[in-house]
């Protein structure tokens, strides 16, 4: 019997329509303030970002979008009924808009001391930087099995307009390079 071990959920949903009006409707009221709050990256990376490690920033609380805070919320009890694992109440800890250039990218990192970590893509053009998850088995950067030449080692997902992925916090990932004219928008939150 084959039996799949080391699972790794990824949550993945498009919001359409009146929900997904309402969502951009309510980023687009906030995006010039949001724009002014922007800086560079403390990651050493090239995007900018309204991110802070001095202070937890929450920026769908600051700003008021309801929308998206309810359909996160929304979205934690799907992926919870998807495992079918236990409905377990999460606080959205923290939240910040990272926009991403030309040339624009970011490291591997994960989102240390949270349980599930997300985005939502509110402008994209589809080619402008993938977020890519690493898997977590390091050993199999070493291996060729069960591939066979192709690499398994991590998963790449296209940013949708609308679309919202959820992620184990630990989970590594990054951004790919943005080699468009086109700038990414996209928000990144924390769930504990």
């Amino acid at each position: 019997m084959l039996q799949n071990i080391f699972f790794t959920p990824v949550f993945a949903h498009v919001f359409q329509s009146e929900v997904l009006n309402s969502i951009q409707t309510e980023i687009e009221t906030q995006l010039l303030t949001i724009r002014e709050n922007q800086k560079p990256s403390p990651w050493g990376d090239s995007v900018s970002t309204t991110f802070d490690f001095d202070v937890k920033v929450n920026d769908i609380e600051n700003y008021k979008l309801d929308t998206l805070k309810n359909m996160i919320f929304w979205s934690v009890k799907e992926y919870f009924k998807s495992l079918e694992y236990p409905f377990e109440q999460l606080n959205l800890s923290e939240s910040w808009f990272n926009i991403c250039s030309k040339h624009g990218f970011q490291y591997d990192h994960t989102h240390p001391q949270s349980k599930i970590s997300g985005v939502y893509y509110y402008s994209t053009n589809s080619t402008d930087g993938g977020i890519r998850f690493q898997s977590p088995n390091t050993m199999m950067h070493f291996s060729g099995f069960p591939s066979d030449g192709c690499d398994i080692s991590s998963v790449t997902y296209k940013p949708r307009v609308g679309q919202l992925l959820l992620f184990p916090s630990w989970l590594t990932h990054r951004v790919n390079l943005n080699t468009t004219d086109s700038e990414r928008i996209s928000i990144a939150f924390n769930l504990e």
